[in-house]
């Protein structure tokens, strides 16, 4: 290979790679808008695409906020097992890890706000992708799951 051929291969290679570069930033502009609730308790369009995380306090002050309020939802995703220990008042149990979550979820209101937790954050982090996947805009989590709920001596039912 001579080396007029290299930079002539080299260069094509370069454009391609910007090409790449400039389409990737312009998707990422071209994503649909996300909606976050904010620190007051309202839901609106506001935030970026990850679901808003707050502390187990806020979360605790938002379900104050919210209640009988219908669209909004606090979403457990542990197991029934799980769930029949101790869930926060209120809250819908549909299991993640039951093969059956994408069909469940479905079958859920995209436009309501979605408050999903689990046990540590692992399982309620990949239930919101998985929802934000189906197009679910306002999705929240809190921080440290129902373990931090706990440690705080925040309320739970059986």
């Amino acid at each position: 290979m001579t080396g007029r051929m290299l930079v002539r291969l080299c260069g094509k290679a370069a454009v391609v790679l910007l090409i790449a570069v400039v389409a990737g930033f312009a998707m990422m502009g071209c994503t649909a808008p996300q909606t976050a609730i904010d620190k007051e308790g309202a839901a609106g369009p506001v935030m970026s695409a990850p679901p808003l995380v707050v502390s187990a306090k806020e979360a605790y002050e938002f379900i104050q906020k919210n209640r009988g309020n219908a669209d909004f939802v606090i979403l457990d995703v542990r197991t029934p097992a799980e769930f029949e220990t101790g869930h926060i008042e209120g809250a819908v149990n549909i299991s993640f890890p039951s093969g059956v979550f994408e069909d469940e979820i479905g079958k859920l209101d995209k436009s309501k706000t979605y408050l999903v937790y689990c046990r540590t954050g692992r399982r309620s982090a990949a239930a919101v992708d998985v929802m934000r996947r189906h197009q679910f805009q306002k999705l929240m989590r809190f921080e440290g799951d129902i373990l931090k709920w706990k440690s705080e001596g925040l309320p739970l039912v059986k």
